[in-house]
C-alpha cells in the first residue's frame, strides 16, 4: 500500500509540475481559437488575479503532495483544505475553455486527490501520519 501510494503521490506531482510547465498551444487548433475568447468570462476576480492565483494554487498542491510523501500531517490537512476551496473558488473564475488534453489532466488529478486524501484517513496509511511529526 505504501509504494501505491507514493507512486501515486510522484505521478500527480509530475502530472501538476507537467500541467503547469506544458505550452498548450499545441492543443488548441483554428476552430478553438474563438473559444477561447471566452475564457474567464463573467469572472468575479480579474485576469491578473486569476493568473496569481493560479500559480499560488499550483505551488500549495506540490507543496502539499510532497509534505504526503513523508506522511507529514499539516500536509493532508493542506491537501484536503486545498482541495476543497479550490473547488469551491472555481466559480470565481468565471467561464472555462480547455483542450481535451488539459481536461484529462484535470479529471486524474481530481481522481488521484480523492484517492490520496481517502487513503490517508481511511487506510492503515493513517497511522503514518497519527505518528508523524
Amino acid at each position: 500500500m505504501t509504494t501505491t501510494y507514493r507512486f501515486l503521490l510522484v505521478f500527480l506531482l509530475v502530472l501538476l509540475l507537467t500541467s503547469f510547465f506544458l505550452p498548450w498551444g499545441f492543443a488548441y487548433g483554428n476552430g478553438s481559437i474563438a473559444a477561447l475568447g471566452w475564457l474567464g468570462a463573467n469572472a468575479m476576480i480579474g485576469e491578473k488575479a486569476i493568473i496569481a492565483s493560479s500559480n499560488v494554487l499550483t505551488a500549495v498542491y506540490a507543496f502539499a503532495y510532497l509534505g504526503m510523501i513523508f506522511y507529514k500531517k499539516w500536509a493532508r490537512a493542506l491537501l484536503t483544505m486545498t482541495a476543497l476551496l479550490g473547488g469551491l473558488a472555481i466559480p470565481l473564475y468565471g467561464m472555462s475553455v480547455q483542450s481535451g488534453y488539459e481536461a484529462m489532466f484535470g479529471y486524474f488529478a481530481t481522481l488521484g486527490d480523492g484517492l490520496i486524501i481517502a487513503l490517508s484517513f481511511f487506510s492503515e496509511l493513517r497511522f503514518k501520519f497519527s505518528k508523524a511529526g
